[in-house]
């Protein structure tokens, strides 16, 4: 006989929560971009999964009775509808003051109901799941994006070595499927967070080929992307797990495991151009001169520069309530006829949020911050860690890009901050039976060196 009728519709609504979760985090790393009349619109394949994703979280939270129980820092979601305000508020501040503006309304405005989705996307998983579906999560991220990097570096091989076009010649700077180097920057950024985050790269010393395979081929993703604030949001990332995790980091073995990491990323871009040169005499070393060795910053620090300007003075304008959604690059059209948006994402909500925008914000990373320092049980120490490495990416890497809008941020700090099993404990029923649920929800204490050590131990 098979299983029980009601046993078989759970399994598969739980193998449904696994496939839009996971496949959200695949799809994410896809985009594209729709040109309107104030700029371009950033157009995600993972934007319709993301939208499911979340409806399923939000039906679960019907049935529990409570959506906030699903995330562990304290008023995270007020936080989040806090910003919601602000950012309408200023939608209708910059249409009072300019009209419509297509990229506020829809780049900015509906884009921010996206990330939402996204935020509660990467928490379905664990809150069905545990920590088994958070560990599910960061290794399909880091295989999905290493599996971008083996891409390029293939395109390259081919097309410097044999005359092979394979998808387009290959641009200086590698932008894989995210349609910008800096976009591909960030996704290698977060792919490398929850690579260094995971237990197996900071504890585990039977892994080290593994990690070093993973770590060298998205640090030769990273020499390809060539983004300098990458470069840099990367140290701090690596310098922040050391420093603040130290009773679940062997600091020695992150080391030395970093350093076989770095040896493999040069093996990777070398190698292929020296096999080539040893069979058809091919000198041309494409991938060394990519990435970083093609970066040409006349123009971009030009307009970064014209934007950091323009943003202070918007500021200085508009101090407490900004200028309104949309604003800088509504009056930058106006005056010359192109696009532009504020490189450093704090200034850029200082001048069409003003202070108000910046201290909703705030609040948001300081509950996450505060629940980082004083909670002590997570969907284990991998969520832990792999937050606070996004989010000291997205610190050293906004204050020169336009950052803050990243998908694959929000979803990492949903299902990063998301409760394990809240779910299952709030609506009184097996989603689908899962063993060691309980050894899962019962994981020991993994605090950070500053943390309170009489802080909760409750799942």
């Amino acid at each position: 006989m098979g299983p029980p009728p009601a046993e078989m519709i759970r399994s598969l609504e739980y193998s449904l929560y696994w496939l839009f979760s996971l496949g959200t985090v695949v799809s994410t790393l896809f985009q594209i971009r729709i040109p309107t009349n104030s700029g371009e619109v950033n157009v995600n394949l993972g934007d319709p999964l993301a939208i499911m994703t979340a409806l399923f979280v939000l039906g679960l939270a019907w049935q529990a009775r409570s959506l906030s129980r699903f995330w562990r820092a304290p008023q995270l979601l007020q936080a989040l509808g806090l910003i919601t305000i602000v950012l309408a508020g200023a939608l209708a501040r910059g249409y009072a003051m300019y009209g419509p503006i297509d990229w506020a309304i829809f780049n900015r405005f509906i884009g921010w109901l996206i990330l939402l989705a996204y935020f509660c996307s990467g928490a379905l998983i664990v809150i069905v799941a545990g920590r088994s579906g958070m560990d599910a999560l960061l290794r399909v991220l880091v295989a999905s994006v290493t599996s971008l990097v083996i891409w390029e570096l293939v395109r390259r091989f081919l097309a410097s070595d044999f005359n092979v076009a394979l998808g387009g010649l290959p641009l200086p700077r590698a932008e894989a499927a995210a349609g910008n180097p800096n976009a591909f920057a960030f996704q290698l950024l977060m792919a490398f967070a929850a690579l260094v985050a995971g237990r197996d790269f900071r504890t585990h010393r039977t892994s080290t080929a593994r990690s070093a395979a993973f770590g060298g081929l998205l640090l030769a993703g990273m020499w390809l992307a060539g983004s300098r604030a990458a470069a840099g949001a990367l140290a701090a990332m690596i310098v922040a797990i050391a420093v603040m995790l130290p009773t679940s980091t062997d600091r020695p073995l992150y080391a030395r495991k970093l350093a076989f990491a770095l040896i493999v990323g040069a093996i990777a871009l070398t190698m292929p151009d020296l096999v080539a040169a040893l069979i058809g005499g091919h000198k041309t070393y494409a991938n060394l001169a990519a990435g970083f060795a093609a970066l040409d910053t006349t123009n971009v620090q030009a307009d970064r520069i014209e934007s950091l300007r323009g943003g202070l003075a918007m500021w200085a304008a508009h101090p407490i309530f900004g200028a309104g959604l949309g604003a800088y690059i509504h009056e930058h059209i106006a005056s010359t006829g192109a696009p532009l948006v504020i490189h450093n994402s704090p200034l850029w909500i200082a001048a069409e949020m003003g202070v108000v925008g910046l201290c909703a914000f705030g609040h948001l990373f300081a509950r996450i911050g505060n629940a980082l320092r004083t909670e002590r049980l997570w969907a284990g120490p991998d969520s832990q860690a792999v937050a606070l490495a996004s989010i000291a990416a997205l610190i050293v890497m906004s204050l020169a890009h336009d950052l803050m809008y990243q998908r694959l941020l929000w979803l990492i700090l949903g299902a990063a901050t998301a409760s394990p099993l809240a779910a299952r404990a709030q609506i009184r029923r097996s989603i689908a039976p899962l063993p060691r649920d309980a050894g899962e929800a019962q994981e020991g204490p993994h605090r950070f060196g500053f943390s309170n050590p009489n802080s909760s131990n409750r799942a």
